[in-house]
C-alpha cells in the first residue's frame, strides 16, 4: 500500500489566511477522493480542527510538537520565527522515520534534509540506506521577487531559498494560477513539465440568504458584538467598502485609504473597513489612517472569522482588492460568490481569477481606484451586471475539482 504524508500544519492555525484556508479545504475534500488502499498520514504541530474529523480509516493524524520536549502538544507554536525550525527539523525527521512514498507540502517550504535521494540514517555499526520520499509542494506566489520592498529581508531570503529548493528538488510543483507558473519559469527557470496549475476552490460563505433576509427586513442589523458599533449600518446604508486581508505593503492598503479619501466627501455615510492582521508595513497603514480627514470612518477590526466575514460581506457595497501581487486571491472569489461587486488589479493572477466579473484597475493609480469605487456606488446597472457575472464566475471554482486534480498529480508522481 502506498503512503502519502501531508504537512497539515497550516490547516491547524486558528487565524487562518489564504494559505491556511487552502490547506484546510483541500484536506477536507481529499478525504473524498483518495481511495481506501492508499494510506495518508497528516503531520501537524497541534491537533487539527475538530470539524475536519472523522478521518477515513486509512488516514492517521499525527501531532509533532516543537520543541520535541514540549509536553502539551495542544499549544501552538507561539513565535512564527520557529515555523522554519518545525518544518526543517521536526517534519524532516518524521519523514525520515516514517518513509512515506510521497511527502506533500501544501505551503511552499520543503525540508532541505529530504532533498537528497538517499540517506545513511544509521551510520554505525551498520549503515542502512533509506530512500527519501518523493516531494510535491504547492507554491502560492513569488511576489517577493517582483515587489521585494513589500517584504522584510528575512522573509525574502527564506522564501527565495525555499523556492529554489522546490524548483531543484520537488518532483511536482502545484501552483494556483498560470500567472504563478509563468513567474516560476521567468524568475527561476523552472521546468514547465514539473509544474501543475490547479485553481483553488471556493466555499461560499453563508451570504445569499442573509442578503435576501436583510432586504425583506428579517435580519437584525447587529454585527458580532466585538466589532465597533459603527459597523452596524442602517438598512438604507449601501456605502460600506470592504477589504479583507493582511494590512501590509503587498496588499496596497495605503492606496486604498487614499482612494477612499478622494471620494468620501461625496458620500457622507460611506465607510471603509480594513479587516485583517498586521503585516510588514502596517505602520505606514496606521500613519495613512491617522492623516486621513475621514479617519473616523475608516475601521480596522483586525483578523475576522468566517462568521464575521459573512456578516460584513452581506452589508458591503463594494469589495476592494487592488493588491500589488497575489498567487490566486481567494477573497476575490468569496466576494463574487457573495454577490458583492469587486474592484481588483488588472493583469496577473487577479484578472485570471476574476475574469470579466470585476472592475479592473492599475493598483499604482490611486485616482483609478477612486474612480472605480465611485462608479460602483453611483451606477446600479453596472453593479447589477457585475454581481450577475461574479456569481457565474465564482461557480466555476470548486474544492471538489481542486482536490480531484491534486490527487491526480499525486498519482502521477507515485506511478513515475
Amino acid at each position: 500500500m502506498f503512503t502519502i504524508a501531508i504537512d497539515a500544519s497550516r490547516a491547524a492555525g486558528e487565524q487562518k489566511t489564504g494559505v491556511g484556508w487552502y490547506a484546510y479545504h483541500l484536506l477536507a475534500h481529499l478525504k473524498d477522493v483518495i481511495p481506501d488502499d492508499v494510506g495518508v498520514v497528516l503531520y501537524s504541530d497541534r491537533p487539527l480542527p475538530a470539524e475536519l474529523r472523522p478521518w477515513p480509516q486509512n488516514w492517521e493524524e499525527r501531532v509533532l510538537p516543537w520543541p520535541p520536549s514540549r509536553a502539551d502538544s495542544r499549544q501552538p507554536i507561539a513565535d512564527s520565527s520557529r515555523w522554519p525550525m518545525w518544518s526543517q527539523l521536526r517534519l524532516a525527521w518524521q519523514g525520515l522515520r516514517d518513509r512515506p512514498d510521497i511527502l506533500f507540502i501544501p505551503a511552499h517550504v520543503i525540508p532541505k534534509m529530504l532533498t537528497r535521494r538517499k540517506w545513511y540514517l544509521v551510520p554505525w555499526p551498520k549503515r542502512y540506506l533509506v530512500p527519501f520520499p518523493r516531494l510535491v509542494t504547492t507554491i502560492h506566489d513569488i511576489a517577493f521577487k517582483e515587489f521585494p520592498d513589500a517584504y522584510a529581508r528575512r522573509e525574502r531570503w527564506y522564501a527565495d531559498h525555499a523556492t529554489r529548493l522546490a524548483v531543484r528538488h520537488a518532483d511536482r510543483i502545484i501552483v494556483p494560477t498560470y500567472a504563478v507558473a509563468r513567474d516560476l519559469e521567468r524568475w527561476y527557470g523552472c521546468d514547465p513539465g514539473k509544474i501543475a496549475v490547479i485553481h483553488h476552490g471556493i466555499t461560499p460563505l453563508v451570504i445569499s440568504t442573509e442578503r435576501v433576509a436583510r432586504a425583506s427586513g428579517e435580519i437584525s442589523d447587529r454585527l458580532p458584538g466585538d466589532l465597533s458599533d459603527s459597523l452596524r449600518p442602517t438598512r438604507d446604508d449601501e456605502r460600506l467598502m470592504l477589504y479583507v486581508g493582511r494590512l501590509e505593503h503587498k496588499k496596497n492598503v495605503v492606496r486604498m485609504i487614499e482612494a477612499f479619501d478622494r471620494i468620501a466627501s461625496r458620500y457622507p455615510k460611506a465607510r471603509l473597513v480594513l479587516a485583517g492582521s498586521p503585516g510588514h508595513g502596517v505602520e505606514d497603514v496606521r500613519v495613512a489612517i491617522a492623516h486621513s480627514p475621514f479617519r473616523d470612518r475608516i475601521l480596522t477590526p483586525g483578523w475576522i472569522s468566517e462568521e464575521k466575514r459573512s456578516h460584513l460581506l452581506s452589508r458591503a457595497s463594494v469589495f476592494l482588492y487592488p493588491t500589488l501581487a497575489e498567487g490566486f486571491g481567494m477573497p476575490i472569489l468569496e466576494a463574487l460568490a457573495a454577490g458583492v461587486p469587486v474592484v481588483t488589479t488588472r493583469g496577473h493572477a487577479h484578472e485570471e481569477v476574476a475574469g470579466n466579473a470585476a472592475l479592473l484597475v492599475n493598483p499604482l493609480d490611486t485616482d483609478a481606484i477612486a474612480d472605480a469605487l465611485a462608479t460602483l456606488l453611483e451606477h446600479p446597472d453596472r453593479r447589477a451586471n457585475l454581481v450577475h457575472r461574479g456569481q457565474q464566475r465564482a461557480a466555476q471554482f470548486t474544492w471538489e475539482q481542486s482536490a480531484q486534480a491534486t490527487w491526480g498529480e499525486l498519482q502521477s508522481v507515485l506511478s513515475a
